[in-house]
């Protein structure tokens, strides 16, 4: 219960700083730019993207394809940090 609770915490957390960056450009140049970053654990871009592409800017709105960019930026958060 508790995972669940700090998950929801860290998706709703993302998704607030996503809405904070000042613009999106609504070019398949910035779809580009940002699936090379997700692909790249840079996730968030991969909430930047999810957003692109649910509102279907740059690219064909794919709602499927929005959650599972979401879930993988979600997912990254949720993660405990790396030890050495």
């Amino acid at each position: 219960m508790t995972v669940l609770i700090l998950w929801l915490a860290a998706c709703v957390l993302s998704s607030a700083a996503a809405r904070q960056t000042p613009r999106l450009a609504q070019s398949s140049e910035e779809v580009q730019r940002l699936m090379s970053e997700c692909e790249q654990q840079k996730y968030s871009s991969c909430n930047n993207l999810g957003r692109m592409i649910a509102e279907g800017r740059g690219t064909a709105k794919d709602e499927a394809r929005a959650v599972t960019l979401f879930q993988k930026a979600c997912d990254a958060a949720m993660r405990p940090p790396a030890t050495t």
